[in-house]
């Protein structure tokens, strides 16, 4: 961080203690995941009914009320990440960063 002002400067990990960005992080993964959760059960439950109805316009509504549920997990995954890595307050958004760390876990994992 820097103020352009008075010219005071600070690093992410001095503002950030480790034992709060730990909890933070935490609270961030559990709530990707609870959003994760409810991405796919709209997207399965609002699917059969839409199938049951034969209604398109209830499966375009179960398409964007899924792809909203499914950023905002996204999002609490990527918030996540910056509180971990301690990446915040960067001129730049590290997302290609957290893109990588992300596909690398997916790789651990099925491996």
């Amino acid at each position: 961080l820097e103020c352009e002002a008075c010219g005071w400067t600070a690093t992410a990990e001095s503002i950030v203690s480790t034992p709060e960005a730990r909890a933070t992080a935490s609270r961030c993964y559990k709530l990707a995941t609870r959003y994760g959760w409810s991405t796919l059960i709209v997207g399965v439950s609002g699917s059969v009914l839409a199938l049951t109805q034969q209604s398109t316009t209830t499966e375009l509504g179960v398409l964007f009320l899924t792809a909203f549920t499914g950023l905002q997990a996204a999002t609490w995954r990527y918030r996540g990440w910056q509180y971990e890595h301690k990446r915040l307050y960067e001129q730049h958004a590290p997302v290609s960063d957290w893109m990588r760390w992300e596909l690398d876990r997916i790789k651990a994992d099925l491996k």
